[in-house]
This record gives C-alpha cells, structure tokens and sequence, in this order.
C-alpha cells in the first residue's frame, strides 16, 4: 500500500485484489477531521465506482452513497491528463504510473507505449517544446521532441521500466512524467 498526505486528506492505493463481496478497490482517500472516506474501484460487475461514507457521527450519515462513474471520472481522481482526444497522451505524475497501470488491467486496456512530458514549474527551464497548462498541477507541459512512443510488450513490463529501470537511467529526468497512449 503507499500512502501520501494532500492538505486533509490521505491517499491509499492497493495492489487490486477482490473482496469477500468482488469489488476491487483502486484508491481510497480518507480525511481525519472531519471522518469521511471515499473509495474508488471496481465492483463484482466489473463497474467502476465511487463510494462515499461520513463515519464521524449519524448528523451526515444520509449522505453516504456508491455511484457508477466512467473511466474518465476515475482518470481525474488520478489526475491524469489527457492532451489528445480519446486514450492518447494521458499525462501521468510519476507518483501515480502504479496506479494508472492498475487502472488499465482493471478495465481491460492495454497500453500502446508513451511519450515524455517535462512538467515545467516556476524557475524550471522546459526541457521541449510548448504544450498544456497542467489542469492537476502547478505548472504546464512541455513536449519532448520523439521520432515514435516507447513501446514494450505488456502492461507489467511498463510497471518494470518505471519502477526499476527508468530511475537508474542516465537519461533520467525528475521533470519527465509520461503521456501513456492505450489501445482502444
């Protein structure tokens, strides 16, 4: 499980395996004060979701709820930013590339190989060209000039690149976050 802190709320992300009742968890984001959580997944008829429970006291308990969403309403929960139309340059923070690949084997999409992105903040040089503001982030996008996509085999070989070999590459960069393009 790996956990981060954003102002209240905490962020947990799981490896997905089904519950007792065949709902994948993807994410869930928990606030302390007051106690709410939010949940977001994959129930037992392979439908993403979003759950929402107020556990302080009984006065909000009514607002609770689950809801069916659409894969793009959990792409913004991940803050993943497409530049493109469809599933091509989805730009994700290296923080999030385990959870996007979870994402994409919950609902069945492989991907088709990624281009980079320097994530340009105040005081940063861009390493590319011109490109979006960051709707998540501070900052904007500058696209690094590429002959093709970085392409390898399957889902979990992109997981090994970014978990193991990207970070140890000589051409490593904290700036670049990948733009994932997926199959339709």
């Amino acid at each position: 499980m790996d956990q981060k802190k954003v102002g209240r709320w905490f962020y947990d992300r799981y490896s997905p395996k089904k519950d007792e009742n065949g709902k994948i968890v993807l994410m869930t984001k928990a606030s302390f004060g007051p106690l709410e959580v939010y949940k977001w997944g994959i129930n037992a008829d392979n439908q993403l979701y979003e759950e929402y429970q107020w556990i302080e006291n009984d006065f909000f308990k009514d607002e609770n709820y689950v809801r069916i969403i659409t894969p793009e309403e959990y792409l913004e929960v991940l803050m993943v930013q497409p530049v493109g139309d469809g599933w091509i340059d989805m730009i994700c923070a290296p923080d999030d590339i385990e959870a996007f690949i979870d994402f994409c084997n919950v609902i069945g999409k492989t991907i088709k190989g990624f281009t980079w992105w320097c994530h340009v903040t105040e005081g940063h040089t861009p390493c590319g060209m011109g490109g979006p503001k960051s709707k998540y982030y501070e900052g904007w996008f500058s696209e690094i000039q590429m002959d093709d996509l970085i392409r390898f085999k399957d889902n979990e070989s992109y997981r090994d690149y970014f978990r193991y070999e990207w970070p140890a590459e000589k051409h490593y960069k904290e700036c670049y976050w990948p733009g994932f393009w997926l199959k339709k």
